[in-house]
């Protein structure tokens, strides 16, 4: 996780992580499907390829300039952009829901984890809950939270004029 904090700006990148498992059973996934038909092969090698590929390419880029959250994730030049107004942002916390599942065998061997979005790090934003910081470590997503709670308090105080009713909540 690289973490570079200026006056105006605040950015996070998050490079994904090896999964050693999945990158030993893909290829074996493909041999074994490609060994009874070339066919059915496609699926594993597409999939497997797209995984493998975000595990040594991918990035997830937290950033936070102008009074906008933005939460991206890219693979090369290919990208998926949230663009979040700050003085939205309501509870920025923990995701305890991720806690139990990181240490279960199964989770970590699944490959549905690459195509969801089920970070360790959310906030909620009008009716929905935002989760983003898919790949940091408990430490890191403690530090990064803490981080993040100090800009969006340094970009957008408390109004503290007579006619605000509305507090920042984190």
């Amino acid at each position: 996780m690289e973490v570079i904090d200026k006056n105006k700006s605040f950015h996070v990148t998050i490079n994904a992580k090896k999964n050693i498992p999945l990158i030993i059973l893909i290829p074996i996934l493909i041999f074994v499907f490609g060994f009874f038909d070339w066919k059915i092969a496609l699926i594993p090698i597409f999939l497997g390829g797209y995984i493998i590929q975000w595990m040594f390419f991918g990035k997830e880029i937290i950033q936070i300039s102008d009074g906008i959250l933005t939460v991206k994730k890219e693979l090369f030049s290919f990208s998926k952009e949230l663009h979040y107004d700050i003085n939205e942002i309501q509870e920025i916390r923990r995701n305890r829901k991720t806690d139990a599942i990181e240490q279960d065998f199964e989770a970590t061997m699944s490959i549905s984890n690459y195509f969801s979005n089920d970070g360790l790090l959310k906030f909620d934003y009008g009716m929905k809950t935002v989760k983003f910081a898919d790949e940091i470590s408990e430490k890191e997503a403690e530090i990064l939270l803490e981080k993040l709670k100090n800009r969006i308090k340094k970009s957008h105080p408390e109004d503290t004029s007579e006619g605000s009713s509305k507090p920042l909540r984190n």
